[in-house]
């Protein structure tokens, strides 16, 4: 969604951030101290046409769900402005429209098999973009299983990709979703993977170690 839970007008600069969120059976002894106006609510594209004629703003995150709001907001904004895609699952359709990019949560998990979709989807290559998305999809519907990054980090970290650790309002998953989120790791084999990506990286190329003994 195109959000912004804090907006200050502070001279010419306005200043978005998004407001954490967690899973409301953790959260509700904060959640009554959060008052109305820094909650997430959604940037009409009316609005956006506005902020795109002020020069620092050069792009916009839009993750509304909605293909007719992003239809609306690509075709409004100026040819100038980019919109990129906020939710890997509509990556497609979302350039199919005019996005021009992605900012991803299953980039951090599997950055080459996510940038190989979205330049397919920029190339026009539309039928093996949904081919990608397909081998893809199991992971980008459990990545949000709960509040994001929560599941994403569980799954970097049975990959061996970092160390696990939440901060507030950050909270682990439930067991409930970890057994889930194992389950995508299984049938993708991601944590195979990820080993063998770390083996072939430690390995040095060829050329590398034909240079060293030629020193």
């Amino acid at each position: 969604m195109i959000t912004c839970a804090i907006s200050l007008l502070l001279g010419s600069s306005i200043i978005m951030c998004p407001f954490p969120v967690m899973p409301w059976w953790e959260s509700w002894m904060c959640s009554w101290l959060t008052p109305a106006w820094v909650r997430k609510r959604e940037v009409a594209a009316s609005t956006l046409v506005r902020l795109a004629e002020i020069p620092n703003i050069v792009a916009v995150k839009e993750a509304s769900g909605n293909i007719s709001q992003m239809a609306q907001v690509v075709h409004q904004l100026p040819e100038k402005f980019d919109v990129l895609c906020g939710d890997d699952a509509i990556t497609i359709p979302l350039i199919a429209l005019g996005g021009r990019g992605l900012i991803s949560v299953l980039s951090n998990e599997l950055p080459a098999e996510m940038a190989h979709l979205t330049h397919l989807a920029l190339e026009g290559k539309f039928a093996e973009a949904r081919k990608v998305q397909r081998e893809l999809m199991p992971l980008m519907e459990s990545n949000f299983i709960e509040a994001n990054p929560g599941p994403a980090k569980y799954v970097m970290s049975r990959m061996g990709m970092l160390e696990l650790a939440y901060r507030l309002p950050m909270v682990p998953p439930s067991d409930a979703s970890r057994a889930k989120l194992d389950q995508v790791i299984a049938q993708m084999n991601l944590i195979e993977k990820a080993a063998a990506e770390r083996q072939s990286a430690a390995k040095p190329s060829r050329d590398i170690a034909v240079g060293a003994a030629g020193d």
